[in-house]
């Protein structure tokens, strides 16, 4: 077996191992090559939410299919609300009843024409000084009541708007422009506040979260795109949206959020995306 002889210079940075290193490779001819490593993500929609009902209730209409493209606001399930909307027509009829207000004016108007006559009266010497009193008192109750009649229908509205509002509470509403990614009861069922009805989620960005190693952390500080391909092979442009700053004491990574568009529809949540080391 030929030697090798070899002339070195040694640092004290690397040290007699480094050195061992060094001659096992050259005396079995390996070729040290880089480690470059690969982190994959699954992408998921950067918003995504889990529609459930405030209120307990047989469930009267529910969106489909799956995929359905919904604006926000959008009517995406309902549940039985035909007691509700009773009570919001018996508030409507309450709140519209203005017969207590058009009585104490009436009465009002009456203790003001006594109060008028007595006056009068007391002026030519007809009338006690006391009667014009009990008019004066008399006319102050006739405008107490109408404050208490009118109080008593700015009351009754607000009752009605409480019940309006209660009724909203019935119809589950899209919080933004999404798609249905999964409808999870029928028609007729009956749910509770803790049933999950719809999920929707917003896929013209979607993002993935990947622990890269520790080593990455230089390449990837002030960095804002990084490199990665898809399940089909396709090369992409990823966005880092966040690192994390804190080193998992187990894995030696780090978590890192990244974001791709996906204004055309082309990805699809639950793809994998994988991550090309940045170093």
């Amino acid at each position: 077996m030929p030697r090798i002889r070899c002339r070195w210079q040694i640092s004290p940075i690397l040290g007699v191992k480094t050195v061992r290193l060094a001659f096992l490779i050259l005396a079995l001819g390996i070729v040290a090559m880089p480690l470059r490593a690969e982190v994959t993500g699954v992408l998921q929609p950067l918003r995504a939410v889990e529609l459930r009902s405030t209120v307990n209730g047989r469930v009267t209409f529910i969106i489909e299919p799956e995929g359905t493209v919904v604006s926000s606001g959008a009517v995406v399930a309902e549940v039985d609300a035909s007691v509700q909307r009773a009570r919001v027509a018996l508030a409507e009829v309450v709140a519209g009843a203005k017969g207590a207000v058009t009585r104490a004016e009436e009465l009002l108007k009456q203790a003001e024409f006594r109060l008028e006559r007595i006056a009068r009266a007391r002026a030519q010497g007809a009338a006690q000084s006391w009667e014009v009193a009990v008019a004066e008192q008399a006319v102050a109750v006739a405008q107490a009541d109408i404050g208490v009649a009118e109080d008593e229908l700015s009351r009754r509205r607000a009752e009605l708007g409480l019940e309006l509002a209660t009724l909203e509470e019935f119809t589950i509403r899209a919080p933004f422009d999404a798609t249905v990614l999964n409808v999870a009861v029928d028609p007729g069922a009956i749910v509770d506040t803790s049933t999950i009805l719809v999920e929707l989620g917003a896929l013209d960005v979607l993002q993935a979260t990947a622990f890269v190693p520790v080593e990455w952390a230089t390449a990837l500080s002030g960095a804002t795109d990084l490199s990665a391909t898809l399940e089909s092979g396709q090369p992409v442009t990823a966005r880092l949206r966040a690192l994390d700053p804190r080193i998992d004491p187990a894995s030696r990574t780090l978590r890192l959020l990244i974001e791709l568009p996906n204004a055309d529809g082309t990805l699809r949540p639950g793809e994998i995306v994988t991550l090309q080391d940045p170093r």
